[in-house]
């Protein structure tokens, strides 16, 4: 799977967020994952809600725990500079050698003082 950063939304504080979100997420660094969201922040997943970025944290470094790669292939943003959405393809490999799931992605956003406060994530599972 390709994993560009490349996509631009036109917006370069937002680019260079979903750019260094997807590259966290790739690394396997629960704390660059959390250092892209604000201290009162909520992320939305098809799982759970987390409400701020200790718990933001903590979820990521729990998946870590399961997923030994994670590849992103990032397809298109938009942004009005404040609300934007992203979609990228999805690829993770368990840690035991066992599942790869493979899963489209749209992701819906809010920005504030270049930090996301708001991403909620729509999944479809490939596999």
């Amino acid at each position: 799977m390709e994993t560009t950063a490349d996509i631009r939304s036109g917006d370069g504080t937002v680019d260079a967020l979903l750019a260094a979100q997807a590259e966290a997420w790739r690394r396997g660094d629960a704390d660059a994952v959390a250092a892209g969201f604000a201290e009162d922040a909520e992320f939305v997943s098809p799982i759970e809600t987390y409400r701020g970025r200790a718990a933001i944290r903590k979820a990521a470094a729990g998946f870590f725990a399961y997923a030994a790669r994670v590849e992103i292939e990032l397809r298109r943003a938009w942004t009005d500079g404040r609300h934007g959405v992203v979609e990228w393809a999805w690829r993770e490999e368990a840690r035991d050698g066992g599942a790869v799931r493979r899963a489209d992605d749209a992701i819906v956003f809010e920005v504030r003082n270049a930090r996301f406060v708001a991403w909620r994530e729509y999944v479809n599972w490939r596999d």
